[in-house]
């Protein structure tokens, strides 16, 4: 999570707006800022409020004191990394409230994807988050152990979305790597979808495989 966070800083530092990049917790942004020592006088990092029993601090208290923090920094694009449920109820708040004055990624914060283990966050919250942060770039491992180096690839054009790309890595005699292109969708596909694109593919590399044994 940390060093996607780092590639996107690299990305948008070009814009001349103060960035800032928050992280669940306090250690997390510290170890952060140990790791980037960064220089460039734009950049921030900081961490979510940390979680409290109080009710009333939790849902007035947390956004507010995160809101502040933000407006002191005079934040213009702000970078989620990784975040949960706490802190992607702050982000709905947040997003509600800015509007188009601020710029918000959020960064690996698992809210999309048929299937996948996703953070447990209330359905309501996650419909709102979903419309709002659609996937820019979308990259998911899939498979076990038996099927290794497969994933499935999503993201945004200039002129809208590209296609869903699913894709599995092999290595070939003298393990030479090469990536095959499994089955590709305009729209994400089902586990059944995966599942089927998989079993049709590995029907066509055995009978590949056993029309080279016959040549040779």
């Amino acid at each position: 999570d940390r060093e996607l966070a780092r590639l996107f800083v690299e990305m948008m530092t070009v814009m001349p707006d103060n960035i800032v990049v928050a992280f669940r917790t306090k250690r997390l942004a510290k170890l952060a800022r140990l790791e980037w020592r960064l220089e460039d006088g734009k950049t921030s990092v900081i961490s979510f409020p940390e979680a409290s029993k109080s009710a009333f601090a939790a849902e007035i208290g947390a956004p507010l004191n995160f809101r502040n923090k933000l407006r002191k920094l005079d934040c213009k694009l702000l970078l989620v990394v990784a975040p949960q449920r706490d802190q992607l109820r702050i982000v709905n708040e947040i997003d509600k409230e800015v509007q188009e004055q601020m710029g918000i990624f959020l960064l690996n914060a698992r809210i999309h994807g048929r299937g996948r283990k996703s953070v447990k966050v209330p359905s309501r919250l996650k419909a709102d988050l979903a419309k709002v942060f659609p996937p820019t770039y979308h990259v998911r491992f899939l498979g076990d152990y038996e099927r290794k180096n497969a994933l499935l690839f999503h993201m945004m054009m200039s002129d809208g979305p590209s296609e869903w790309v699913l894709a599995q890595q092999r290595e070939l005699l003298g393990g030479q790597p090469v990536t095959s292109e499994v089955l590709r969708t305009k729209k994400e596909p089902t586990e059944e979808e995966i599942n089927k694109a998989f079993e049709e593919f590995e029907k066509r590399e055995r009978d590949l495989g056993d029309k080279v044994l016959d040549f040779i």
